[in-house]
């Protein structure tokens, strides 16, 4: 209260430039620092690895779903279209596929089914191809996808038994796939449970961790792997 208004004059300015350089500058300097640091980071990064395409199919792919009574789903396979929930886009955003099936279950799929249900999950079939009845077959296979024109929303599905032990041989193959693509290229994994009166039966968590295991010890990026009817009763199948 001793203050004359001569000293508080010159008060007000000194707090006033504490605040502005203290509170504001280095606060200023720290967010420009940020979002320099978060363009450089951003450019950095790929969206060409397996899990950010089945992100960018999610975000991209509303989905709408038909499901009848619970009384009527005898069983968690798909026997009719309208017996178990099918995952129906609403987008356009599908991702051409080699498609190898292999020869015990080639002649006993049902195709357009089967071309529904991969809709579903954001990809079309490129091509369909009988693979893994001798290994002469299989050679040609990678030679003829050698001579493939690879995009990058082209890849290679492969449609599996999961109720089978993954084996060596099946894994060498995947890396000799890899070498007839590019690096960019998506090969995946869609694995089917044991067969009953249809090949479209839910992959049991078990034999899910199994081959997500296997799969993932091969180190590719480039691999991706799911259920193609999951097992409804198990939260932890992506």
């Amino acid at each position: 209260y001793h203050l004359t208004t001569e000293n508080l004059v010159s008060w007000w300015p000194f707090l006033v430039f504490c605040l502005l350089f203290y509170g504001l500058f280095f606060r200023g300097m720290s967010y420009l620092a940020g979002k320099w640091m978060e363009k450089r980071s951003l450019q950095k990064i790929t969206l060409h690895s397996a899990p950010c395409r089945r992100l960018i199919q999610r975000m991209l792919n509303p989905l709408i779903s038909t499901q009848a009574r619970p009384e009527l789903q005898k069983t968690k396979s798909i026997s009719s279209v309208d017996s178990k929930r099918i995952r129906q886009p609403t987008g356009n955003l599908t991702y051409p596929q080699f498609v190898l099936i292999p020869d015990d279950i080639f002649d006993n799929l049902p195709v357009e089914k089967f071309k529904q249900i991969l809709h579903g999950q954001g990809f079309s079939i490129e091509e369909t191809i009988r693979f893994m009845a001798g290994y002469d077959s299989d050679q040609k296979i990678i030679e003829h996808l050698q001579q493939q024109s690879w995009k990058d929303t082209t890849g290679i599905l492969l449609l599996m038994e999961g109720w089978m032990v993954p084996l060596i041989d099946f894994l060498t193959y995947l890396q000799e796939l890899r070498s007839a693509t590019t690096a960019e290229t998506i090969i995946t994994v869609v694995l089917v449970g044991r067969p009953t009166k249809t090949p479209f039966t839910a992959v049991s968590q078990t034999d899910y961790t199994t081959w997500q295991k296997k799969i993932e010890a091969l180190g590719d990026p480039g691999l991706s792997i799911f259920p193609l009817i999951p097992d409804e009763g198990e939260t932890d199948i992506p």
